[in-house]
């Protein structure tokens, strides 16, 4: 994965970019449910919308370029 994925990703995208994502979930501590596959699946979708909802951002379980720069802040923090 580039520093960002060409594009937002969301349900029902599939991918290294998703699994790349589901990586960062799970180092933040909101990925632990999350399989090993790169289907950006419904429980990723909730994944993302509880991080964005904790770090008061608005909750759409779409994983953009805001939500890419605050994982990976916590991500070096951890």
């Amino acid at each position: 994965m580039a520093l960002y994925p060409d594009e937002i990703l969301c349900f029902p995208n599939e991918g290294e970019d998703v699994s790349a994502l589901k990586l960062l979930l799970r180092q933040c501590g909101y990925g632990a449910r999350l399989d090993n596959t790169n289907v950006y699946d419904r429980a990723t979708e909730h994944a993302v919308k509880t991080f964005q909802v904790a770090q008061g951002m608005p909750a759409s379980g779409a994983a953009d370029n805001e939500t890419f720069d605050r994982l990976l802040l916590l991500a070096d923090r951890t």
